[in-house]
C-alpha cells in the first residue's frame, strides 16, 4: 500500500512523518503499514488504526475487560479529565445495551478526536462533534483517514459534482460530505460511519432531546455553559503545553473568561499583528492582558522574526504541504496568520473558539427566528446563492435530505445544527488539519455545550446577552472591555461627528 500522501512526499523529498504530523489512517487489519511512516499502529476487531505518535490513543474496555473502542486524539470527559490509557466502562459484554452505552460515553466527550468502535459485528467510527479530526474515507478501498491523500493510492479524480475549477473561481464550495476527490467523502457531524457498508447514521441528538428552555432562566444556562467550558479549558491546559490567542472577538473573550481560573496553566498568550484589521485586535488584546496581568506575545509582521521565518521557496513548500494535508482544497487561512502561527513553539495545543460562535447566534437572523424551513436562508448561510451556484437545486435537495434526518424536536434549532454539522466540518475543521506544527483544538467542541447553547433562544444570543452573561459571571474585570466591532463602530461615529 502506497498512499498518495506518501507518494507526494517522496516526489518532493519531504519527510512524511513531519508533513502528516497529527494525522491517521484506519484500514483493514490485514493491510501492512509502511515502515517509512514511523507511525504507531493498533488493531481492534477487523481494523487497524495507524497514527502519528504525537496523537494520544486511549482504549475503552467493558467491565469484563473486553475491548470496545479506541479513541484517537484529545478528548475530555464530562468530569473535566483528559481521556488517557485504558478506561473501563460500567457495561459488560453480555449486556444488550453495550453498544448504546459505549456510544453514549463517546458522545459525551469534548475535544478533537475520532473513535473506532469494534464490538462483535458492530464496527463504527464516531467523529468529535464538528469532525475536527476528520474523517474522510474511500469506501471502495476501505480506508479512512484524517485527509484525502491518506485515503487513496492514486492521483485525485476531480469531483464532477463540485469541479475544482468552480471551487477555485468561487462558484462552488465543498459541502454535504463532498471533497476534492470524486470518490472520497467527508463525515457529517453527529453521525457514525458504519464500516459494514460505509453508510452514515445519526446518533445525536436523540429523538427525546429537548431544545426548549423548559422553565430554566437563560442566564442560568449561560452560567452552566461558562462552568463547563472552564472545565474543558482547565483539563487541556493542565495536561498539555497550551497557547491561547487573545483578540477583540467574542470567541476569544469567552475562552479567556471561562478559563479564568486556570490561566496560570496556559503557557502562552498571543496576538498577531499582520495587517490593519488586526491592529485593533492587538490594541484590545493588550488591554485584556494588562487587566488580567497576563504576559502577552505580540507577533508583528514588522519584527525581524516574522520577516525571516520563511524564505520565498520555503514558504511555497510550506503552502504546498498544507494543500496536500488539506486534501487539495483551497486555502482559506490568510497568509499573514499562517506565517505568524509558524513562530509559535512546536507541538502546542492552540485553543480556538469557532464552535462558540453559537453563543451569538451566528447563523440566525430575526426574520427566521420562527422559520426553520427557509431553504434559501439556510443555503445562504452555507454560502450557496442562486446567482453564484450552477447546482443550486442539487444543494437544496441535499439540505432537505439532511433536514429530514433531524429529530422533530431539533428542527426549531436547525440553523444551529447546520453550523455544527454542515458548515464547520468543511471550513474550520478542514483548516485545522492543515497546520503542520501545532494541534488546534476547540474547548467548545462539546455536545453538552452545543445543546445548552442551542437551548437559549437565538433572539437572546443574537443581542450578545449570552456572551455578556458568561463573561460577567467568570471575569467581571474584563466585562466592559470593548469588542472589536464596538470599538470600530464608535470610532466611525466619532469621525462622522
Amino acid at each position: 500500500m502506497t498512499t498518495l500522501a506518501e507518494a507526494e512526499c517522496r516526489r518532493h523529498g519531504w519527510a512524511f512523518p513531519e508533513v502528516f504530523r497529527n494525522q491517521y489512517l484506519i484500514a483493514p487489519a490485514a493491510e501492512t503499514v509502511p515502515r517509512s511512516w514511523r507511525w504507531k499502529s493498533r488493531a481492534i476487531g477487523n481494523w487497524r488504526i495507524s497514527h502519528c505518535p504525537r496523537l494520544p490513543l486511549a482504549e475503552l474496555v467493558l467491565s469484563d475487560g473486553k475491548p470496545a473502542a479506541l479513541v484517537l486524539g484529545i478528548a475530555v470527559t464530562p468530569e473535566g479529565m483528559v481521556l488517557e490509557g485504558r478506561v473501563k466502562l460500567a457495561v459488560n459484554a453480555r449486556s444488550p445495551k453495550r453498544v448504546t452505552e459505549v456510544e453514549a460515553f463517546i458522545a459525551g466527550l469534548a475535544g478533537r478526536y475520532v473513535a473506532l468502535v469494534c464490538l462483535g459485528r458492530t464496527e463504527r467510527i464516531y467523529p468529535d462533534p464538528v469532525c475536527g479530526l476528520g474523517p474522510v474515507w474511500h469506501a471502495g478501498a476501505k480506508r479512512i483517514g484524517a485527509s484525502t491523500a491518506l485515503a487513496i493510492d492514486r492521483e485525485v479524480i476531480d469531483n464532477p459534482e463540485v469541479p475544482a475549477d468552480d471551487v477555485a473561481a468561487g462558484r462552488a464550495r465543498y459541502l454535504f460530505g463532498h471533497t476534492a476527490d470524486a470518490e472520497v467523502r467527508r463525515a457529517i457531524s453527529n453521525h457514525y460511519l458504519d464500516l459494514a457498508d460505509f453508510s452514515q447514521h445519526r446518533h445525536w441528538p436523540a429523538d427525546e432531546t429537548s431544545f426548549g428552555l423548559d422553565g430554566r432562566p437563560h442566564r442560568e444556562l449561560a452560567v452552566e455553559i461558562g462552568e463547563k467550558l472552564g472545565r474543558n479549558v482547565a483539563a487541556l491546559a493542565g495536561r498539555f503545553p497550551t497557547a491561547l490567542p487573545v483578540t477583540g472577538g467574542t470567541d476569544s473573550r469567552l475562552l479567556l473568561a471561562a478559563g479564568c481560573g486556570s490561566l496560570d496553566r496556559i503557557g502562552q498568550f498571543f496576538v498577531y499583528h499582520t495587517n490593519w484589521a488586526n491592529s485593533v485586535d492587538t490594541e484590545i488584546a493588550r488591554e485584556l492582558a494588562q487587566t488580567l496581568c497576563l504576559p502577552l506575545t505580540v507577533i508583528s509582521r514588522a519584527a525581524p522574526p516574522f520577516r525571516e521565518a520563511f524564505t520565498k521557496p520555503r514558504f511555497r513548500a510550506h503552502m504546498a504541504q498544507r494543500r496536500l494535508r488539506g486534501g487539495f482544497e483551497p486555502e482559506s487561512a490568510e497568509k499573514g496568520s499562517i506565517r505568524a502561527m509558524a513562530l509559535l513553539p512546536e507541538d502546542m495545543l492552540i485553543l480556538r473558539g469557532n464552535v462558540a460562535e453559537m453563543t451569538r447566534a451566528l447563523r440566525w437572523h430575526r426574520s427566521v427566528y420562527d422559520d426553520p424551513h427557509n431553504t434559501a436562508f439556510a443555503l445562504e448561510k452555507l454560502d450557496v446563492l442562486p446567482e453564484a451556484s450552477a447546482r443550486y437545486d442539487h444543494w437544496a435537495d441535499c439540505l432537505e435530505t439532511w433536514k429530514a434526518g433531524l429529530p422533530e424536536r431539533a428542527v426549531p434549532r436547525l440553523y444551529d445544527l447546520l453550523h455544527t454539522e454542515l458548515w464547520l466540518p468543511h471550513t474550520n475543521s478542514a483548516v485545522y488539519i492543515r497546520d503542520l506544527r501545532h494541534f488546534l483544538i476547540n474547548p467548545f467542541n462539546d455536545r453538552h455545550l452545543i445543546h445548552l447553547t442551542a437551548t437559549i433562544p437565538p433572539m437572546i444570543r443574537k443581542k450578545r446577552r449570552t456572551v455578556n452573561d458568561i463573561v460577567y459571571a467568570n471575569a467581571r474585570d474584563i466585562w466592559r472591555t470593548d469588542y472589536i466591532a464596538d470599538r470600530l463602530k464608535r470610532r466611525a461615529e466619532d469621525r462622522a461627528a
